[in-house]
């Protein structure tokens, strides 16, 4: 199969491109590459793999924060949506009690870190467009 890139092409395919280096980026930033908990390969391959069901974890669990920031931002100038720095520091701190508290039943857990999602939102502007 031959692929035709014809300089009109270019910008389409970078565009294709771009969620999976914004993914790549994001892992490298949470995984903090100069600070793996060990020296082995099998502790680097732990981290990673941590940090990878970590970020699909967050995504699930921010999601109702996210609409509710949604909601209560949508009349203003500013969007407001979830810090995924805290929400993934949050939820990498409290992933032992969402999986083996018996003690504490899950929905307050999650009540908790939706909640907490919500206190320090993200702002981003609706009508910036970024020329590329």
């Amino acid at each position: 199969m031959k692929i035709n890139i014809l300089p009109k092409n270019i910008k389409e395919l970078y565009h294709l491109r771009w969620g999976i280096e914004g993914l790549y980026a994001l892992i490298k930033g949470r995984l903090n590459l100069e600070n793996f908990t060990g020296k082995t390969a099998l502790s680097v391959k732990q981290d990673f793999y941590a940090t990878i069901f970590i970020s699909g974890l967050e995504s699930i669990l921010t999601q109702e924060a996210d609409l509710k920031l949604a909601k209560k931002s949508e009349d203003n100038v500013l969007n407001q949506t979830v810090n995924n720095m805290i929400s993934f520091n949050g939820i990498k701190n409290h992933v032992i009690e969402l999986f083996f508290d018996q003690n504490k039943p899950i929905e307050v857990v999650l009540e908790t870190l939706t909640s907490w999602f919500m206190k320090t939102p993200t702002y981003t502007n609706r009508k910036r467009e970024v020329p590329r």
